[in-house]
């Protein structure tokens, strides 16, 4: 197939649909059906990936301060292991605040939906008594 450029609004589109479909599969992968199932777990995230950034920083401290080449390796080797556990919760982390920001968007937009629909019905009601 020739290679097409797609548009920006495409790529927007399809961002955002990949977007959905990652938060989706964290939901999924970690059977968080609940508010308080994924409030749990974006809490026990954010607490272990602070313990990992603390480790790390105590790591990078002790690196500095070493003067021996292979301890300094050794240093470098945790730092590495802790960075390999960190990203992905990190990214679990910030798709647990975009499924947040997300629902909030979409409790706005019910909500101005539902006071449309009531209005239109109090203005279909003061017709009738005209």
């Amino acid at each position: 197939y020739p290679y097409q450029k797609l548009s920006p609004a495409i790529r927007a589109d399809v961002r955002k649909m990949e977007e959905i479909s990652n938060e989706t599969r964290l939901l999924v992968r970690n059977n968080l059906k609940t508010d308080e199932q994924f409030f749990a777990f974006k809490e026990d995230k954010e607490k272990r990936l602070e313990e990992l950034m603390d480790q790390r920083s105590k790591l990078w401290y002790k690196h500095k301060k070493s003067k021996s080449k292979q301890e300094k390796e050794e240093i470098k080797e945790q730092i590495d292991n802790l960075n390999k556990e960190i990203n992905p919760l990190r990214k679990e982390v910030v798709l647990c605040k975009d499924i947040i920001e997300r629902s909030k968007k979409m409790e706005q937009n019910l909500q101005e939906l539902s006071d449309e629909k009531n209005q239109e019905k109090e203005v279909e009601k003061n017709e009738h008594i005209r």
